[in-house]
């Protein structure tokens, strides 16, 4: 979000700015000027993912916002750099006065839709919680458990027991509220190949597989971390190999995931199954 204030609006122009509150998508370099009676603000625009954008205005210091109706410019999906917002500010009956305008991402940075299912941006770190960055691995998980493991140092007191039940419970997703383990179902609408596309990327030093709407731009990025071995929880093909838990159950002992790893391309290999037993990484979809 942007603040910027406006006295009045013919012709002085004051530009107050502070930074928004969001992890992955920025806007700085704020300013407005009037060109043939419209209001023209400018300001720069740094996204990780396509990012819709909107222009408020107040009348009374930020205490009620109402919404800039005749606008154009840089709004929706857009990606980074220098953009600019116009608003007939005349079509919508204000001549003038003192106002505060507010530029804004209507985008979620803590999650995207893709090809109709909403994924969390970040894989699950401990319990009811997210890393911090989307290249973050997280933590490791064995099916249906919420126990965390982590992604580095000596693994102690694994447990090397048959996992139980035969579906993902509520009461051990480690997802935070309002997300959960995704099905298999919900999976595989990443390798729809007429709607998502996917690329092997480093992103910040790290590995991984980039899935992208092909009708939105929206993207997310999941850290090949590798997994932990059902036997003992030795990390194993971190950098080269990413596995993430479906909570739905194969048969007795096994459950499906999304798996992936470099240069692969068959996107049959994303809905395989595997023992229940490993440890592996969950990215959790919106209930």
């Amino acid at each position: 979000m942007k603040i910027i204030k406006f006295i009045p609006l013919f012709p002085a122009l004051l530009l107050i700015c502070c930074l928004p509150a969001h992890a992955q998508t920025s806007i700085s370099r704020v300013w407005a000027e009037v060109e043939n009676r419209q209001i023209v603000v400018h300001y720069t625009l740094v996204t990780q993912q396509p990012a819709d954008v909107t222009l408020q205005y107040s009348m009374d210091n930020g205490n009620a916002w109402f919404d800039c109706q005749s606008i154009s410019g840089h709004l929706q999906s857009q990606t980074s750099g220098d953009k600019t917002i116009v608003w007939d500010c005349l079509r919508d009956g204000y001549t003038q006065g003192s106002v505060l305008f507010k530029v804004s991402s209507l985008s979620d940075d803590t999650s995207v839709v893709i090809n109709g299912v909403r994924w969390a941006i970040c894989n699950v770190d401990k319990p009811g919680a997210f890393t911090a960055k989307p290249e973050d691995v997280g933590m490791f998980y064995q099916w249906n458990r919420k126990t965390a493991w982590p992604a580095t140092g000596n693994i102690t007191r694994w447990d090397n027991s048959d996992p139980a039940g035969n579906r993902w419970e509520k009461i051990n997703d480690p997802s935070p509220v309002g997300w959960h383990v995704p099905t298999v179902s919900e999976i595989r609408t990443l390798y729809n190949a007429d709607k998502v596309s996917n690329e092997w990327i480093t992103l910040n030093g790290v590995a991984g597989e980039k899935f992208t709407d092909k009708a939105t731009g929206h993207a997310i990025f999941l850290p090949a971390a590798g997994y932990l071995d059902y036997y003992g929880g030795v990390l194993r093909n971190s950098g080269s190999y990413g596995r993430y838990w479906s909570s739905t159950m194969y048969d007795s002992n096994s459950a499906y995931n999304l798996g992936f790893y470099e240069g692969n391309v068959n996107r049959s290999y994303w809905g395989s199954w595997y023992y229940n037993g490993y440890g592996f990484n969950v990215r959790p979809v919106a209930d």
